[in-house]
């Protein structure tokens, strides 16, 4: 299991990096990536005046287990 910063997550929304390569890079797959509630939040704060940046946001938060 892998806690995921806030960076991290930040960096695949602005298509720097992307969570797949990071998983490849560590060889575990999605499932194995967990986020912090604190990082859910200052996402949210990140994308308040943006809707399609809050859809792709929950759509990334879809597929990764909170903590």
């Amino acid at each position: 299991m892998y806690l995921l910063d806030t960076d991290i997550l930040v960096d695949h929304l602005r298509g720097y990096r992307s969570l797949a390569v990071i998983a490849q890079e560590f060889s575990c797959s999605l499932s194995d990536f967990r986020i912090s509630i604190i990082s859910v939040v200052e996402l949210y704060a990140g994308v308040r005046d943006n809707e399609e940046a809050r859809t792709n946001l929950e759509l990334v938060l879809s597929v990764l287990s909170q903590v």
